[in-house]
């Protein structure tokens, strides 16, 4: 359990970058580790420039063994509204 916190970035083909930071609480229950999320857009270049937009997400993952090897899978749903100017590029 306890309280964690991270960034993620998109890249996409053209270059333009999308920087979100999610911060939530993660537990774990016989085989299904739980991950309550809130995130936020930090920052973008290129079409993201000015992006703003915020949501939530739960994850949830399915551990076949908890003592085995790595493995199993992850449902993830994402909840929120992200807004940009599309008419940004990164070539400007």
């Amino acid at each position: 359990g306890g309280l964690h916190g991270n960034n993620c970035t998109t890249v996409q083909p053209s270059g333009d970058l999308l920087t979100i930071t999610h911060q939530g609480t993660a537990s774990i229950g016989g085989n299904i580790a739980t991950a309550l999320y809130d995130w936020q857009v930090a920052e973008g270049t290129g079409r993201f420039l000015g992006a703003t937009g915020s949501g939530a997400s739960i994850q949830i993952t399915y551990i076949p063994d908890p003592g085995g090897p790595e493995g199993g899978t992850s449902e993830i749903s994402l909840t929120g509204s992200i807004a940009y100017d599309a008419s940004n590029r990164s070539n400007r």
